[in-house]
């Protein structure tokens, strides 16, 4: 499967390369027949892009709460009864999150801010990065929710310095089942997952998750 956000990137650059194409071939074609075709930069760019919007099928594997995006867990922290987890999207992760739960949303918040670069000043240490630029001022959507035990969540996709989008694909009272496709993160950054309660995180930091996982 696809995500359909990947469209406003593929088509255009690969209109564009086939252009770019043309004009390396109209120079070159009497030295180099095709040349456009091996040195056109746009091939490898398009490429990117089908590779990065992929949304293979998922199916959520044994009990417990879902981790709601693929990528690395870099802190867990509890705090005031809450247990929140950081989790880190690379390139090559899949940028669709899904419901950790089945539940019902309760509101959804997109907030305007900065696209500071994401990092951690220690992975893990929980004070040394609350004054975070980016983890206090980027652009975000807020993904509330409750569960079926009546179990509070925030889902939080943050905006980076180059994933300057995010997008939620539910509203103010839907009802969502467990693995169910509710967003997306353009071009990498970072979730942030708050849930009412102490929890026992089945994978540490560093560990690398899968919205199939628990």
């Amino acid at each position: 499967m696809y995500a359909k956000e990947g469209l406003y990137f593929v088509i255009p650059s690969f209109i564009f390369n086939v252009f770019i194409i043309w004009i390396l071939n109209y120079i070159y074609n009497d030295l180099f027949p095709y040349f456009g075709w091996f040195y056109s930069p746009l091939f490898v760019l398009t490429a990117f892009f089908i590779f990065f919007f992929r949304d293979p099928p998922r199916k959520p594997e044994g009990d417990g709460i879902l981790a709601p995006t693929d990528g690395t867990i870099i802190s867990i922290q509890k705090e005031n009864n809450k247990t929140i987890i950081f989790i880190e999207l690379a390139a090559s992760d899949v940028h669709t999150q899904k419901s950790p739960v089945n539940g019902k949303i309760l509101n959804v918040e997109k907030i305007k801010g900065k696209h500071h670069a994401i990092y951690f000043v220690n992975k893990g240490k929980t004070n040394d990065n609350k004054n975070n630029k980016a983890i206090k001022k980027n652009a975000r959507i807020n993904i509330d929710m409750i569960d079926e035990q009546g179990i509070k969540m925030r889902i939080v996709q943050i905006a980076g310095a180059i994933a300057r989008r995010c997008k939620a694909y539910v509203k103010p009272g839907d009802i969502v089942k467990r693995g169910q496709k509710i967003g997306i993160i353009m071009f990498g950054s970072l979730l942030k997952f708050e849930l009412e309660g102490n929890y026992e995180i089945l994978k540490g930091i560093g560990n690398h998750v899968k919205v199939e996982n628990t």
